[in-house]
């Protein structure tokens, strides 16, 4: 193994090390902030569910109200 091959290696563990969790942690982040700020807006996904609702069974669904909605648990 030449010096070149071994410095890739070293770069890439480095990068898997370091960089990448610290991207997915971004990313993660993101999402969860993502789903904080739809929670804020209950009506769309009353909605969305009704919407879902319908199609899988095939009728006329409603959903009077929706008071509160968590994707996370507090």
């Amino acid at each position: 193994m030449n010096d070149i091959k071994k410095q890739r290696i070293i770069k890439f563990v480095k990068f898997l090390a370091i960089k990448l969790p610290i991207i997915f942690g971004v990313l993660a982040l993101m999402m969860i902030a993502s789903l904080k700020l739809v929670e804020r807006y209950p009506d769309p996904l009353r909605e969305g569910f009704q919407d879902y609702l319908s199609g899988a069974y095939n009728t006329n669904v409603t959903i009077g109200r929706l008071e509160k909605i968590l994707f996370f648990p507090m």
